[in-house]
């Protein structure tokens, strides 16, 4: 006769579907599960000793809690006499609710919550980093039960409810991977707050200006950034850090590159260098998932990189990407979600879907001619391209003259009229002059769709330019109210700077940074005043902001108009 735990439920038939825990989980029943440290001097003696007696001697020994010791930690109080009888009573307010065999609810329970990963702190260069790491299978089993337990004792704790029914409660909820499990939200928290993976545009095709001389113009292409992917798969640098700024430093380091991306499909909303990084720190990611707190990507790009070891020039590398709030390529797009393929030594990833992503230029993802002809194709089974090829034909046999009128109805050639037939699934009774109006209301459908869908870009993009431009009149107004405040800027200027914010900000900012004290020489003229300034004020103060932009531009702190 089969033993029975508890001399109630039987182990048959339950088995363990968690490849990993196998070995360590026995589910082997004994009457009395209790065996006095019997294998206390074995290695992984715990793996062969009941699951229900584990779960028992949790309860008399819950471990560590945080700092709450006055809850559960260390040595509870009691006889193991009443962890026995808490635990047989657990499994019958499991039978009770769930109408199974307990203990195949509790052994489904454990593999639902062992967490696959846990989180230990690193050092290195004198700071401290947090690091995933994998969690062996025998703890995964420990800390699984030390959660039940001890989200038992803190729902029973002060409370009317018992441990029995708080640690019942607690293993269906994890059977159920509910997370009002503790077990089950302990496992979610650790692995959504361990090392995330994000795929974000870093570069834009295009020529730029050097951000400390702007003087020095250089250029971005395609072939660039293909060498700087090319480079980093043949470990040069070894390297690409993710820091919180421009800085070697490691106690900025957050993440690392994972791998560079060229996409160049003639969409300049699109093409760019792209970069698949992690970022192990937890205020960075609680902000790339937050709309008002998300930041921006500046990397620092050498294009004639030297090699370490051979002193040869590589070509173009990228030796860090830097976190910032302002970057100085704007418009890259939001941050992708991405997660690591099971084929890790490739270090493929796969993109998740993210219903925050937005493309920041443009606003909108529109699809591509091709992806909407074959939406057509497939979707409403209207063949675009053969359709203009199959007029092209009907218009050649007008002009051969082939294709004629006799009594007001046209003859075509017997091929041609079936191969329209055919692409119109139309039947073969189906009168020429009825297959001839088919045609033309499909060719009509076509190109209303096309109307219809320029139309609607159009509009979205008259929309999204009116919303940037209004954006950039409340940054204006914000950015010279502080000036006016501060006193650097005369209430007659504010709206001829309000225009030059609007159209170069980069010059409106050198412009600030260049004037010393307008107000005192304004106020030797005059022209300072509570009263509407005169038409004559506004030329002078108009001139005078020429004479400052013109300054700027001879000292070289502003860029030259074209």
């Amino acid at each position: 006769m089969d033993a029975k735990a508890f001399n109630r439920w039987s182990s048959e038939g339950i088995k363990v579907e968690d490849p990993g825990l196998i070995k360590y989980i026995t589910i082997a029943p004994r009457i009395v599960p209790k065996t006095g440290a019997k294998y206390a001097g074995e290695r992984f003696h715990k793996s062969k000793t009941f699951i229900v007696e584990r779960l028992m001697n949790k309860i008399m020994v819950p471990g560590h809690k945080s700092k709450k010791h006055w809850r559960s930690s260390g040595h509870c109080t009691g006889k193991s006499r009443k962890a026995y009888d808490a635990t047989e009573k657990t499994l019958e307010i499991v039978e009770q609710k769930t109408k199974q065999n307990p203990v195949k609810v509790l052994v489904k329970a454990i593999e639902n919550a062992a967490p696959r990963e846990e989180i230990i702190t690193i050092e290195y260069g004198g700071a401290r980093y947090p690091k995933a790491v994998e969690c062996a299978p025998q703890r995964r089993i420990d800390i699984a039960l030390r959660y039940f337990v001890q989200g038992a004792y803190g729902k029973c704790f002060n409370s009317k409810k018992t441990l029995t029914s708080a640690l019942a409660d607690e293993i269906i909820a994890a059977f159920k991977l509910s997370s009002a499990s503790q077990a089950i939200s302990k496992k979610l928290e650790v692995e959504r707050d361990g090392v995330r993976y994000y795929k974000k545009r870093i570069l834009r095709f295009g020529t730029w200006r050097h951000p400390k001389d702007r003087s020095i113009e250089f250029e971005i292409t395609p072939e660039v950034a293909q060498q700087v992917a090319d480079n980093f798969m043949a470990g040069i640098p070894v390297e690409a850090p993710i820091v919180l700024t421009h800085t070697d430093n490691p106690r900025e380091k957050v993440g690392g590159v994972k791998k560079f991306e060229p996409i160049n499909i003639g969409n300049p909303d699109v093409d760019g260098l792209y970069a698949y990084f992690s970022v192990a720190d937890d205020n960075m990611n609680k902000n790339i998932g937050s709309k008002e707190k998300v930041p921006g990507v500046s990397c620092w790009l050498d294009l004639n990189y030297k090699d370490k070891q051979t002193d040869k020039s590589v070509g173009a590398v990228v030796k860090h990407v830097a976190l910032v709030n302002h970057p100085y390529i704007e418009g890259l797009g939001g941050f992708e979600s991405v997660s690591l393929s099971e084929e890790k030594e490739s270090e493929k990833f796969v993109p998740l879907v993210m219903s925050e992503v937005k493309i920041a230029k443009g606003g909108s993802e529109m699809p591509k001619l091709n992806e909407l002809l074959d939406d057509l194709k497939k979707e409403h089974k209207i063949d675009v391209v053969q359709l203009q090829e199959d007029l092209k034909v009907i218009n050649k046999q007008i002009e051969d003259g082939d294709l004629i009128k006799k009594a007001d109805a046209p003859i075509l050639s017997e091929e041609l009229l079936k191969g329209i037939k055919t692409k119109l699934e139309l039947s073969e009774d189906t009168s020429v002059e009825d297959t001839l109006k088919r045609f033309t209301e499909k060719f009509d459908e076509v190109l209303k769709l096309s109307e219809k869908d320029a139309d609607a870009t159009k509009k979205k993009d008259e929309e999204f330019r009116a919303l940037q431009l209004e954006m950039t009149e409340m940054k204006a107004d914000k950015a010279i109210s502080v000036l006016v405040e501060e006193n650097k800027v005369l209430p007659a200027e504010v709206e001829s700077l309000k225009k030059l914010y609007v159209k170069d900000e980069a010059t409106f900012t050198e412009l600030m940074k260049a004037r010393t004290a307008p107000l005192v020489e304004l106020a030797e003229r005059g022209s300072v005043s509570s009263e509407e300034p005169t038409q004559e004020d506004k030329e002078k103060e108009q001139k005078y902001i020429d004479e400052q932009v013109k300054l700027a531009e001879d000292e070289g702190l502003a860029p030259k108009k074209k």
